[in-house]
């Protein structure tokens, strides 16, 4: 199967199973599949308000098929992070190392609280 098919067929999926995406919200996932934009700018683009609940959102897609892939899981890793990263933390000091743990450690939380059905 071709790739933004593939995607599609996932994210129709997952719209059938928890009716989080509106009609409009499909239709620019169908337009953007052949020409993504590309990871770095939407990154840049987050609304740090938005920023958590918006990575729980990827990681249920993710995880909509039952298995979260190489590729889907780098590309979480890298939404985190831009998170902290967003935050000021630097990555080559131990507190950021401590930071970017309890950072991961909220998200997973907040993921496995999200995850759980209503």
């Amino acid at each position: 199967m071709h790739k933004s098919l593939d995607t599609l067929a996932t994210v129709q999926m997952f719209q059938n199973e928890n009716c989080c995406f509106s009609p409009a919200s499909i239709q620019v996932i169908e337009q953007n599949l052949s020409n993504p934009t590309p990871l770095e700018t939407l990154l840049a683009d987050i609304n740090q308000d938005f920023a958590v609940p918006l990575l729980a959102q990827c990681r249920q897609i993710a995880e909509a098929d039952g298995i979260v892939t190489e590729a889907e899981s780098k590309v979480l890793d890298q939404i985190t992070q831009a998170l902290v990263k967003d935050k000021a933390v630097e990555n080559t000091t131990e507190s950021a190392k401590e930071s970017v743990q309890t950072v991961k450690r909220g998200l997973f939380q907040f993921w496995k609280r999200s995850a759980k059905p209503s």
